[in-house]
């Protein structure tokens, strides 16, 4: 699943939770893109089966599509509990288990070796 895919579903969790439906202008606000965007991603997620939408109706998530965007809303609850503000150089902004994961990785790719 792509992180865009993820990005609306999840933003769909947020807009929903007051049993509301979400509309194409709320999603073009909430993910800063344009409202044909918005559309075009729609269609791929109604494809999915993630999600229920009937033009000038709103968007609702399906059962599938709740499951999936809840589990997301509650991976990124978890992450931003972890992280603050970066306290020094190399911890990018995370304390404890995070900070040590996200430091095990180079920021730069090494060099290509090459073979002659």
């Amino acid at each position: 699943m792509s992180r865009s895919t993820e990005e609306y579903l999840e933003a769909l969790y947020t807009l929903t939770q007051d049993g509301q439906t979400a509309t194409t202008t709320a999603l073009s606000k909430r993910l800063n893109v344009a409202p044909a965007s918005v559309t075009e991603m729609l269609g791929k997620l109604a494809e999915n089966g993630y999600i229920n939408h009937e033009r000038y109706q709103g968007i609702t998530l399906t059962p599938e599509g709740y499951k999936l965007a809840e589990k997301m809303a509650a991976n990124t609850a978890c992450w931003n509990a972890s992280c603050t503000i970066p306290s020094g150089p190399g911890t990018n902004g995370c304390t404890g288990r995070l900070a040590k994961w996200s430091m095990s990785f180079p920021t730069k790719a090494p060099a290509p070796s090459v073979r002659t």
